[in-house]
């Protein structure tokens, strides 16, 4: 079972408290379906390719609730060397615009640095406009072209 921790209470753009929580294992988890349907939408959307990349056990979240509702999350792989890895970030359509995705960030920008890692990456798709904007608003920037081509 994970071990599931409460990071802190914040306060969303709206005025409500929001639950900051941290898993240590995506598996088992009380995010994992919440994941699951995210990284669905987005390989169903042309934004990501369909085949699993990530390793149940060796990846963690912080995620958000309101209540028992899941507002968002920032899942990450633990396996990178120097670097925390983020697998997938989301946020409950129905929830967006209320500032989760910069609480989350600053959580997990925080537990990266607890664990002594340089730096956090993530692959988003060139066309992926709302997390590339999201990733903009908390210092994220290009760091590498992945370029290809499909046959």
């Amino acid at each position: 079972m994970p071990n599931i921790k409460h990071l802190a209470t914040e306060v969303d753009k709206t005025g409500v408290s929001v639950q900051i929580m941290h898993t240590d294992t995506l598996g088992m988890s009380p995010i994992y379906s919440f994941f699951l349907r995210h990284m669905a939408q987005l390989i169903d959307d042309g934004l990501s390719w369909p085949v699993t990349t990530w390793d149940d056990f060796k990846c963690g979240a912080v995620y958000a609730m309101e209540g028992d509702k899941i507002l968002g999350h920032i899942v990450y792989d633990t396996e990178k060397p120097g670097m925390l890895w983020i697998v997938l970030s989301a946020v409950d359509k129905d929830s967006r615009g209320r500032g989760i995705y910069t609480l989350l960030h600053k959580h997990f920008e925080q537990l990266a640095k607890d664990m002594g890692k340089g730096g956090i990456m993530s692959h988003v798709h060139v066309k992926n406009t709302p997390r590339l904007k999201s990733a903009e608003k908390v210092g994220m920037g290009t760091v590498f072209y992945c370029i290809g081509k499909r046959l």
